[in-house]
């Protein structure tokens, strides 16, 4: 995904590391011109459906860009309801200030 974007956003930055005070944190990718950030996540065997809501609302809640995308690849197809899990994660910039949209991928086979 960062090979795609670089020629086209040649000012960002893949794997930037920020604190919040607490701890640190690491976005996948960083558009700093468009305070966005580009979260990827890959789901696996081991991985259930409530650890990825999870991980996807710690992000969501750290991250201090006021765009935040995720891409997921859902390869084992732990995501009964795509439509309905895209639609519990979508946010306008409303009292968060956050802009948050899910982009979701399964194989066909699912």
């Amino acid at each position: 995904l960062y090979s795609l974007l670089l020629p086209l956003f040649p000012t960002s930055r893949q794997e930037v590391y920020s604190d919040n005070g607490y701890a640190g944190m690491r976005a996948d990718i960083y558009l700093n011109l468009y305070n966005l950030i580009i979260e990827t996540k890959c789901t696996r065997e081991s991985m259930a459906e409530k650890q990825l809501i999870e991980e996807m609302g710690a992000d969501a809640f750290h991250y201090q860009a006021n765009v935040i995308y995720f891409f997921i690849y859902d390869r084992v197809g732990i995501i009964k309801n795509p439509e309905a899990f895209k639609e519990a994660f979508a946010r306008g910039s409303g009292k968060s200030g956050k802009t948050v949209k899910v982009f979701l991928l399964q194989p066909r086979e699912l």
